[in-house]
């Protein structure tokens, strides 16, 4: 299962890197000018091309294959690679909405453009708080952290309901949005 996710996943990423250089070539030879909303795309990118790779290695150690047949080992790394890729991904998000955000200001029109600017960059503050948030948890959800991936390390896990509700309360703020 896990090798037909990525390679879907692959895929799909490899289309996004082509609209991403189509779009970072016609900014560069027609605009003659690489503006904010494509640094925060690029950056976007380039994260989410980190966290796929890390995912990568995942399913190389037994992500999606079922857990009965792995060794403790495989399950570990497994753990290991996933873990670090998570906040990538989130940070991966956060970039995009970033340039979204820098779009938007660059398109509204002149009639409370000031109420505009400051409204757009509250929720862009907010939504990368958030996710600066939510990194921090992952991490601090076990002590000691490499708990998180090493199950068979002493120690314990007590943030995970904590984790669990603002996971809940996060989906829901994304809903809203």
């Amino acid at each position: 299962m896990g090798s037909v996710l990525l390679q879907a996943s692959w895929a799909l990423f490899g289309v996004s890197f082509l609209v991403l250089g189509l779009r970072l070539f016609a900014d560069l030879k027609f605009m003659r000018t690489f503006k904010l909303p494509s640094f925060f795309t690029l950056l976007g990118i380039l994260l989410g091309l980190a966290a796929q790779i890390l995912i990568t290695y995942s399913v190389h150690w037994g992500l999606g294959s079922h857990i009965e047949g792995l060794s403790l080992k495989q399950i570990e790394m497994t753990m290991t690679y996933i873990w670090h890729a998570q906040p990538l991904q989130l940070l991966a998000n956060a970039s995009g909405k970033l340039a979204i955000a820098t779009l938007l200001v660059t398109l509204h029109g002149p009639k409370f453009a000031k109420a505009k600017s400051i409204f757009i960059w509250t929720v862009a503050a907010t939504q990368t708080i958030i996710v600066i948030i939510a990194i921090a948890m992952i991490y601090a959800q076990c002590d000691p952290v490499q708990k998180l991936w090493r199950v068979s390390l002493p120690g314990s896990c007590d943030g995970r309901e904590r984790n669990t509700k603002w996971a809940y309360l996060q989906g829901g703020k994304d809903i809203h949005h």
